[in-house]
Protein backbone atom coordinates (compact mmCIF):
# COMPACT_ATOMS: atom_id res chain seq x y z
CA UNK A 1 0.00 0.00 0.00
CA UNK A 2 2.84 2.42 0.77
CA UNK A 3 4.21 1.84 -2.73
CA UNK A 4 0.84 2.86 -4.19
CA UNK A 5 0.79 6.01 -2.05
CA UNK A 6 4.32 6.95 -3.08
CA UNK A 7 3.57 6.37 -6.77
CA UNK A 8 0.33 8.35 -6.66
CA UNK A 9 1.95 11.25 -4.81
CA UNK A 10 4.83 11.37 -7.28
CA UNK A 11 2.43 11.40 -10.24
CA UNK A 12 0.24 14.12 -8.73
CA UNK A 13 3.22 16.26 -7.77
CA UNK A 14 4.44 16.11 -11.36
CA UNK A 15 1.10 17.56 -12.50
CA UNK A 16 1.46 20.67 -10.34
CA UNK A 17 -0.26 22.05 -7.24
CA UNK A 18 -3.64 22.63 -8.92
CA UNK A 19 -3.97 19.07 -10.17
CA UNK A 20 -5.04 16.16 -8.04
CA UNK A 21 -7.47 15.48 -5.25
CA UNK A 22 -8.83 18.17 -2.92
CA UNK A 23 -9.87 15.86 -0.05
CA UNK A 24 -8.45 12.70 1.52
CA UNK A 25 -9.60 10.24 4.15
CA UNK A 26 -6.60 8.43 5.59
CA UNK A 27 -6.96 5.38 7.83
CA UNK A 28 -4.09 5.76 10.29
CA UNK A 29 -4.96 2.47 12.01
CA UNK A 30 -7.04 -0.67 11.68
CA UNK A 31 -7.27 -1.03 15.45
CA UNK A 32 -10.72 -0.49 16.91
CA UNK A 33 -12.23 -1.00 20.32
CA UNK A 34 -15.82 -1.04 19.00
CA UNK A 35 -17.54 -4.00 17.43
CA UNK A 36 -19.99 -2.25 15.14
CA UNK A 37 -22.33 -4.49 13.16
CA UNK A 38 -21.86 -2.54 9.92
CA UNK A 39 -18.05 -2.59 10.04
CA UNK A 40 -15.48 -5.33 10.51
CA UNK A 41 -12.26 -3.31 10.45
CA UNK A 42 -11.58 -4.49 14.01
CA UNK A 43 -11.07 -8.00 12.63
CA UNK A 44 -8.14 -6.83 10.53
CA UNK A 45 -4.72 -8.07 11.58
CA UNK A 46 -2.94 -5.37 9.57
CA UNK A 47 -0.19 -3.56 11.40
CA UNK A 48 0.01 0.22 11.60
CA UNK A 49 2.72 0.68 8.98
CA UNK A 50 1.67 4.26 8.22
CA UNK A 51 3.85 6.76 10.08
CA UNK A 52 3.39 10.50 10.64
CA UNK A 53 6.23 11.41 8.27
CA UNK A 54 4.32 9.71 5.43
CA UNK A 55 1.89 12.65 5.61
CA UNK A 56 4.63 14.87 4.18
CA UNK A 57 4.21 13.01 0.88
CA UNK A 58 0.57 13.95 0.44
CA UNK A 59 -0.18 15.90 -2.73
CA UNK A 60 -0.13 19.69 -2.36
CA UNK A 61 -3.62 19.94 -3.88
CA UNK A 62 -5.24 18.57 -0.71
CA UNK A 63 -7.32 21.10 1.19
CA UNK A 64 -8.96 18.69 3.64
CA UNK A 65 -7.37 15.66 5.30
CA UNK A 66 -9.56 13.43 7.48
CA UNK A 67 -7.56 11.14 9.77
CA UNK A 68 -9.69 8.08 10.25
CA UNK A 69 -9.34 4.38 10.84
CA UNK A 70 -10.49 2.00 12.87
CA UNK A 71 -10.28 4.20 15.92
CA UNK A 72 -7.51 6.79 15.39
CA UNK A 73 -7.48 7.75 19.09
CA UNK A 74 -5.98 4.32 19.86
CA UNK A 75 -2.73 5.50 18.26
CA UNK A 76 -0.29 7.01 20.73
CA UNK A 77 1.19 9.19 17.96
CA UNK A 78 -2.08 10.64 16.61
CA UNK A 79 -1.02 14.11 17.75
CA UNK A 80 2.10 13.84 15.61
CA UNK A 81 -0.04 12.92 12.56
CA UNK A 82 -2.11 16.06 13.16
CA UNK A 83 1.00 18.25 13.56
CA UNK A 84 2.55 16.95 10.33
CA UNK A 85 -0.68 17.33 8.31
CA UNK A 86 -1.15 20.89 9.57
CA UNK A 87 2.48 21.82 8.79
CA UNK A 88 2.45 20.61 5.20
Amino acid sequence: MLVMIRTLCRQLTDLGPDAGPRDAVIAVTHQCNARCGMCNIWRSRADDALQPDHMLRLPPSLQTVNLSGGEPFLRDDLGEFVRVVRRR
